[in-house]
């Protein structure tokens, strides 16, 4: 249990399962996993909920010589039983595991693998009863694909779950929401700030990136005391493992109810879903000496008046409303070559990090969303084009753009984007791509374009280093 020290409220205490207790404590990270006793001390009870789509999956790894059935000779995965005729999916799979490193090409001491899932119904307590059965996994099992005497894989899988079913592990679809910072000097990371379905086997991944960003942060820490570790590490993380979390939702879903050789080619295809999900999420991830040196950016919320310095942000009028820049309006300059309004469709969706920032000189551009979705931009004040002046890190603005509404950028402003993410609160929106009203010259993108490195001038050689964006609701 983790309680402030009653001696000194800037101080904690620590109560442990042995009845020792430890006082004069200065900060507590709490990375004891998905039933975080930390996290349960200071938010209460916080069991990780079951969800949609209700299934459980297994996997058991034995040994060739462990089987009496023969096992004929295979590489990868041998074959896959499913049906969907059992109020959900039913699936087991059979693979012969890669060999280990220090084994041979010998088939009689090779490891099988069997994987699968089987419906657990939103009753979990009766499924953790029902799989405490050794032969809970071989009745399912037979259930779906009963094996005939010829049936030589079938009956290998089935000599597999009865011998080792009650060996299975087990993995299921579990959340408990994101939560980085509980006090000032009470940090969780990984399971312990929030558990996500194992769909995408990120789990492990996410807690390294979370304990290397924290080490991260504990260094600026001790070279500048005026950063609070907790919440650069939430600003940081948080926005990470929702994505996480709501990916791995959605391939959960995608699995428990989709055809396996489909889900090989969405693995395998240049753009299957889920290997262009994977490539987003490992192209430009937070880097821990980016967390180290420099602090994320802000969002707000655009408005009219803090928008001014950059552009104009414009909403609807009405039917007869008199033009006037000054409230309502946008005033365009569009006088140094041909006018360009086209759709411009864009993949996503797009990480809110900035690293790179455009400018264009001869026009005011603008932007809208045609989806109706809100969207960001980073935005710096236009510099002189002479000395060969350039934006800052430290005035680069990040702007929450709303939906119904359009930017118009005054000439010269600095800009990257757009960027966009899907609500943590809506899976179901299609948003791996968005489509934006664009107003430039024709030849914008030719002769006027201008693109600078932001985190030139502190020597950063990293080409994916980024600096972060904290939205607030995810903060």
């Amino acid at each position: 249990i983790v309680e402030k020290d009653p001696l000194n409220e800037n101080k904690l205490r620590i109560k442990l399962s042995t009845n020792e207790v430890l006082d004069d404590i200065d900060f507590v990270v709490g990375c004891d996993g998905r039933y975080s006793k930390v996290r349960e001390s200071v938010l209460g009870p916080s069991v990780p909920f079951y969800g949609p789509p209700y299934i459980a999956d297994f996997r058991i790894v034995c040994s060739t010589k462990e089987v009496n059935t023969k096992v004929p000779h295979f590489k990868g995965i041998q074959r896959v039983y499913q049906t969907f005729d059992h109020g959900g999916c039913v699936r087991v799979g059979l693979m012969r595991m890669p060999p280990k490193a220090n084994g041979g090409d010998d088939d009689d001491d090779d490891e099988l693998g069997l994987f699968g899932n089987v419906p657990m119904g939103d009753d979990h307590a009766s499924f953790e009863t029902q799989k405490q059965d050794p032969q809970f996994l071989a009745r399912a099992f037979s259930s779906l694909n009963a094996p005939s005497v010829n049936d030589q894989i079938g009956n290998l899988v089935l000599e597999i779950l009865q011998r080792h079913g009650a060996s299975a592990h087990w993995a299921r679809k579990q959340e408990t929401p994101t939560k980085y910072a509980i006090a000032n000097n009470i940090l969780l990371i990984g399971d312990a700030a929030g558990a996500i379905y194992p769909s995408l086997g990120q789990g492990a991944n996410l807690s390294l990136e979370d304990a290397c960003i924290a080490a991260a942060c504990f260094r600026a820490y001790f070279e500048n005391n005026n950063i609070n570790i907790t919440s650069r590490v939430s600003a940081i993380r948080t926005p990470r493992r929702n994505d996480i979390q709501r990916w791995s939702r959605q391939h959960a879903m995608h699995v428990a109810f989709g055809n396996l050789e489909n889900e090989i080619r969405d693995w395998t295809q240049d753009n299957g879903p889920w290997r262009r999900a994977l490539f987003q999420l490992w192209n430009g991830w937070p880097r821990a000496h980016i967390a180290q040196h420099f602090e994320p950016i802000q969002a707000q919320v655009a408005t009219r008046d803090n928008f001014a310095s950059f552009g104009d942000l414009v909403t609807i009028s009405q039917d007869g409303d008199l033009y006037n820049p000054n409230t309502i309006d946008a005033k365009l300059d569009l006088s140094k070559g041909e006018p360009r309004l086209y759709f411009m469709e864009l993949h996503g969706p797009r990480p809110l990090s900035v690293r790179w920032l455009t400018r264009h000189t001869q026009v005011t551009q603008c932007l809208a969303s045609l989806d109706n979705q809100p969207f960001w931009l980073a935005v710096h004040i236009p510099t002189p084009s002479e000395n060969d002046h350039k934006p800052t890190l430290t005035n680069t603005k990040v702007f929450l753009i709303p939906p119904r509404h359009f930017v118009k950028l005054h000439a010269g402003t600095w800009h990257a984007g757009p960027f966009w993410r899907p609500s943590k609160h809506n899976d179901s929106a299609d948003l791996d791509r968005m489509t934006f009203v664009n107003l430039e010259l024709a030849d914008t993108n030719v002769v006027d374009h201008f693109s600078v490195d932001l985190l030139e001038e502190y020597n950063v050689h990293d080409p994916h280093a980024t600096i972060p964006v904290v939205i607030h609701d995810e903060s």
